[in-house]
């Protein structure tokens, strides 16, 4: 071994597996800020079930916030891979570059951040769902309370003076 550290957490930037071990921290804070983004979405459909306008409000600050998070560490990731592998632009391209051990640590990781994108995708079309008909249900609730409200009214006319009767839905043109 001279003198080589097995422990990732005391490997140094003259370790060949530093870069790798580096990517596989940047990916696992990946990992992370999606499960969180995940869990949130979790919430957010609980709320759009219940019709919670205050909870929706206070997760989608939340969602924003994590979104911009996982933009940050995505948009990070590239100096991290260009460590691994200086002409990678992928994590796949990156683990044809490590040995096996590297590669099977990155392609643990791969396939956790693709599981959790396609969860977050689902779970973001079913809140989508959720969405449309709760305010298709509250338009429907208020045509109905507008048309129980439709009878005579009392309005001002183009004269200022006050009507009262059934307002017009036309122009009379009538002479």
């Amino acid at each position: 071994m001279h003198g080589e550290s097995l422990n990732p957490t005391t490997a140094t930037s003259a370790d060949p597996g530093a870069p790798v071990e580096r990517l596989c921290a940047h990916l696992d804070a990946e990992v992370a800020a999606l499960e969180a983004l995940e869990a949130l979405l979790r919430d957010e459909a609980s709320a759009l079930r219940r019709m919670d306008a205050d909870g929706v409000l206070a997760i989608t600050d939340q969602k924003v916030r994590l979104l911009e998070r996982h933009q940050l560490l995505a948009a990070e990731r590239m100096a991290v891979l260009q460590a691994v592998a200086p002409e990678a632009r992928t994590v796949g391209q990156a683990r044809a570059q490590v040995d096996a051990a590297g590669s099977a640590a990155l392609a643990e990781r791969q396939e956790r951040l693709r599981a959790l994108t396609a969860a977050i995708g689902d779970q973001q079309r079913l809140n989508t769902v959720f969405a449309r008909a709760a305010r298709e249900l509250v338009q429907g609730r208020l045509k109905v309370v507008e048309r129980a409200h439709a009878g005579a009214r009392t309005v001002y006319g183009a004269d200022a003076r006050i009507q009262t009767g059934v307002p017009r839905r036309g122009v009379d043109r009538r002479g």
